[in-house]
């Protein structure tokens, strides 16, 4: 029994660093100093879908797309009708000069209609994705105004959903639908408290028809 006489020696050693390491962890997390004494972060949500449809700014953004559209598409039919007009012309037209001179017409005026298409398509996708950067702008600089105001530390998007629905008729199976909704979610439950939209709206709505009056 000699080799057990040296056992509760090791035993109070043991014991003694254990507690030590204790006490240390306990005064590294109630330090001032230490990044383990943060207060929790304030996490708050938003619902984007919401929110763009709340902003003000966001519908008169889209008006002035939707009017450029109708710029476009009158300009379009403009060109169509005035096509339909020298065919008409050329149909009733006998003589064989004139007829060719109307179709050389023709041509060049359906040549012009189908680069205008072209021309108009690229403009509305400048311009709506304009109107996108504006908005995402001025959500990012609402945000931050009222999250310096509110201390909030954290601003997430909230997009936990109760299910993920695959659509019908695409090439990607339903299975791997889901698979990515699922994948690409971030968060999977929040709070209805942590909700600041309708808040933020009301901020933002203010800011901006406080910035467009005269």
């Amino acid at each position: 029994m000699p080799a057990m006489r040296g056992w509760p020696t090791v035993a109070r050693w043991v014991a003694g660093v254990a507690l030590a390491t204790c006490l240390l962890v306990v005064l590294v997390i109630e330090a001032p100093g230490s990044r383990f004494a943060q207060p929790a972060a304030a996490v708050v949500t938003l619902d984007i879908t919401r929110l763009l449809e709340g902003l003000q700014e966001r519908a008169d953004l889209d008006a002035d797309v939707e009017r450029f559209r109708k710029e476009l598409i009158a300009e379009d039919a403009a060109l169509r009708d005035e096509i339909v007009s020298l065919d008409e012309q050329m149909q009733a037209s006998e003589n064989a000069d004139e007829r060719a001179a109307l179709k050389n017409e023709i041509d060049l005026k359906d040549a012009r209609k189908r680069a205008r298409a072209e021309f108009a398509k690229d403009r509305l996708d400048v311009e709506q994705s304009l109107v996108l950067r504006q908005l995402y702008k001025s959500i990012r600089e609402g945000i931050e105004e009222m999250a310096d105001v509110a201390e909030f530390d954290i601003v997430l998007m909230n997009d936990a959903t109760p299910d993920h629905e695959p659509v019908a008729g695409l090439q990607v199976t339903r299975l791997a639908q889901v698979s990515q909704q699922i994948r690409l979610q971030r968060i999977f439950f929040a709070r209805a408290w942590t909700d600041i939209t309708d808040d933020l709206i009301v901020r933002m709505n203010n800011a901006y028809n406080t910035a467009e009056a005269p």
